[in-house]
């Protein structure tokens, strides 16, 4: 045992596995016809961008909470 390594511990690959890559692309490639027949293709220039807002909080200058402070 060479510096707390296990030699039964899996290691990993060097090399890529063309079978693994190739079982991976044909799942994505399913789970994609799948999300496109149940959702529809993707609107033409990609989706709408909504963009995003910061919530308006309330601050000490408003008369009910500067009424509510001094009591």
């Amino acid at each position: 045992m060479e510096d707390g390594v296990s030699r039964y511990r899996p290691q990993p690959l060097k090399k890529r596995d063309p079978h693994h890559d190739a079982v991976m692309a044909r799942d994505l490639e399913t789970i994609n016809t799948g999300i496109r027949r149940e959702f529809g293709a993707l609107p033409l220039g990609g989706l709408p961008v909504v963009a995003k807002r910061k919530p308006v909080l309330p601050t000490l200058d408003t008369p009910a909470l500067a009424a509510a402070e001094s009591e």
